[in-house]
């Protein structure tokens, strides 16, 4: 994965782009927990809640992963609490 301002982002030098799904119901959406019971209680709910009204839910461990696979199309949405400065590019 590499990205330049105003030239776009790129995977294995070919175009990416953002995914097109407008329902919920057609998306894979990502999600994580903080290792702290005050973030991940909530996160936790809401992953419950949010569940079955979507394609799939993911938890793929690794918040560069979510930033890159959100990025090419292969997630349609995520949501986490509590990242931190490493977490993000």
């Amino acid at each position: 994965f590499t990205a330049q301002v105003e030239r776009g982002a790129f995977l294995n030098g070919q175009s990416i782009r953002v995914s097109d799904a407008k329902e919920l119901s057609e998306a894979v959406v990502a999600s994580g927990c903080a290792p702290n019971p005050k973030s991940s209680a909530p996160c936790l709910r809401a992953m419950t809640e949010l569940a079955p009204k979507t394609r799939t839910l993911r938890i793929l461990g690794s918040a560069a992963v979510n930033f890159a696979w959100l990025a090419c199309g292969r997630l349609d949405a995520w949501f986490e609490v509590d990242l931190n400065a490493w977490d993000n590019a």
